[in-house]
C-alpha cells in the first residue's frame, strides 16, 4: 500500500520540478507585458513563489546589478567648527508632542554637553513643530534645525547625515525616551571597539493603554534576547553582546559610523510618500555595509531607549498596514538579490489572529508591488539604484496607498 510519506515525496519533488522549470522559462522573457501576464496566470493559480521568480529574473535580465556599484555622490560634510563625539538625528513629521518628549529626555543624557549636537530634520511638517524646536534651541550646546522639504524618511535620514559633524551618527525616532546613559555608552562603546560599525539596545515598549493579547503572537527569540519586527521592539539585552541576528538593530534606535554609511551608499527607502516606493530602510543596508566594512553588530544594555506605542499602533487596522509595509521592503530587497528568500509566510488556518492579519496584508501587498514592478519600468530602474543620493522622492506615477489598503485589487 501507497503511505502518506510517498505522496508528500512526490508533491515535493513536483514543487521542486515547477520551481526549475519556472526559472528556466523566466531566462527567456525579455518583455514586460508578457511577464505580467504570465505572472497573473501563476497568481490565478495560487503559485505566488512562481511569480515571484518569474518578476525577479526579468528584472535581473533588464537591469542587471553591476559587480561593482558605482561609487555615489557623498553628502557634504557640516560646515562647522566644532567637534563633537557624538551626533543625534532626529527626523520627524508631525509629531511635535513626541518630539518634545524626546528633547526634554535628552536633557537628562549622563554626556558632558559638548560632546554630543542635536540635529532635528523637520520633514515639512505642517503642526507646531517649528515652535518645540525654538523652545529647545537654547537647552543644549550643540543644537541643529534641519529644514527638508522633499517628503519621505529617506530625504530626512539623508539631510540629517549631511549636517552631522560627527563620525559617530545616531540615528533615533522622535517617539523614544532613552536612559541616561545612552549617549556616554554609545560614545564610549565606539571609541574601543573600532570593529564596531552598528550598534542597538533594548528598545522596550511604554503603551499608552493596555496592549491587545495578539501582542505576544509577533514576537520571536534569537540569541537569548526577544525581539519585535513589526514594531521595532527588543528586549533581554542584559549584558554587552555581538547581535544574533544582524538586523536586530531597529531605526528607532540606531548607531553607525559614518564610514559604514558611506561604504553602503547611504540608506535605502523607508517611510515613503507613496508605500510602494518602500525599500529595506536602515535594514536593508546592513548585510552590505558589513561586508565592505568587515565590521560586527553589537548590543549594549545601556544603550537601551523605551519606545512609546499610542493607542492607535495597537489596533488590527495599523497591523495590517504594518504587515503590507513589511512585505513590500521584503519584496524589494529579494528584487534587488539582497535576499535569496522573499521572507512570505504561508497560510496555515491554525495561525493566531496577529499572523493571519499579516498573511492578509501580504497577500494584498504581494499583488500590488509585483504588478506595480512589472508594469512600470520607473519602479523597476528605481528599485535597482545603487544609491539615493541625491533621487531620495523620485515623481514615479503610482497608485495611491488607499488602493493597497482600502480597495481589493483585481487583475
Amino acid at each position: 500500500m501507497l503511505n502518506k510519506q510517498f505522496f508528500v515525496t512526490i508533491h515535493t519533488k513536483i514543487k521542486i520540478l515547477s520551481y526549475v522549470t519556472t526559472e528556466r522559462i523566466a531566462k527567456y522573457i525579455t518583455n514586460p507585458k508578457t511577464a505580467l501576464w504570465l505572472s497573473q496566470i501563476l497568481l490565478r493559480l495560487g503559485m505566488n513563489k512562481h511569480a515571484l521568480i518569474l518578476a525577479k529574473n526579468f528584472l535581473r535580465l533588464e537591469c542587471p546589478l553591476p559587480a561593482d556599484a558605482p561609487c555615489a555622490p557623498k553628502p557634504p560634510l557640516h560646515k562647522s567648527d566644532r567637534i563633537v563625539e557624538v551626533s543625534v538625528i532626529i527626523p520627524t513629521c508631525n509629531r511635535a508632542e513626541s518630539l518634545n518628549r524626546l528633547l526634554e529626555s535628552l536633557k537628562n543624557q549622563n554626556c558632558a554637553a559638548e560632546n554630543f549636537e542635536v540635529i532635528v530634520v523637520n520633514n515639512a511638517s505642517s503642526d507646531h513643530t517649528d515652535e518645540i524646536c525654538r523652545r529647545h534651541s537654547t537647552s543644549f550646546k550643540n543644537f541643529t534645525v534641519v529644514n527638508e522639504k522633499k517628503p519621505g524618511l529617506l530625504a530626512a535620514r539623508h539631510a540629517g547625515w549631511a549636517a552631522a559633524s560627527s563620525n559617530i551618527l545616531t540615528f533615533c525616532d522622535d517617539d523614544i525616551e532613552p536612559n541616561p546613559l545612552w549617549l556616554s555608552t554609545i560614545i564610549g562603546t565606539m571609541q574601543s571597539s573600532p570593529n564596531v560599525m552598528l550598534m542597538g539596545g533594548n528598545n522596550t515598549p511604554t503603551f499608552e493603554v493596555a496592549p491587545p493579547a495578539w501582542m505576544d503572537e509577533l514576537w520571536h527569540e534569537a540569541g537569548g534576547v526577544r525581539y519585535n519586527p513589526c514594531y521595532s521592539l527588543i528586549t533581554g539585552i542584559k549584558e554587552v553582546m555581538e547581535a544574533p541576528l544582524p538586523d536586530l538593530v531597529f531605526g528607532c534606535n540606531y548607531t553607525v559610523r559614518r564610514q559604514a554609511l558611506e561604504a553602503a551608499l547611504g540608506f535605502q527607502p523607508d517611510i515613503m510618500p507613496k508605500t510602494l516606493l518602500r525599500g529595506g530602510g536602515e535594514s536593508g543596508i546592513i548585510a552590505p555595509m558589513l561586508a565592505l566594512t568587515n565590521g560586527k553588530v553589537l548590543l549594549h544594555p545601556d544603550a537601551s531607549v523605551k519606545h512609546h506605542m499610542p493607542a492607535a499602533r495597537l489596533s488590527h487596522d495599523y497591523l495590517y498596514k504594518r504587515g503590507i509595509a513589511i512585505t513590500i521592503s521584503a519584496l524589494y530587497e529579494y528584487f534587488r538579490c539582497q535576499k535569496t528568500r522573499s521572507g512570505l509566510i504561508s497560510y496555515n488556518r491554525q495561525h493566531p489572529v496577529a499572523l493571519q492579519l499579516l498573511f492578509a496584508a501580504q497577500q494584498a501587498a504581494f499583488k500590488a508591488y509585483l504588478h506595480a514592478v512589472l508594469s512600470n519600468q520607473e519602479l523597476r530602474a528605481w528599485i535597482n539604484l545603487p544609491s539615493y543620493l541625491g533621487n531620495e522622492s523620485p515623481e514615479i506615477m503610482l497608485p495611491d496607498d488607499a488602493f493597497i489598503f482600502g480597495t481589493q485589487l483585481k487583475w
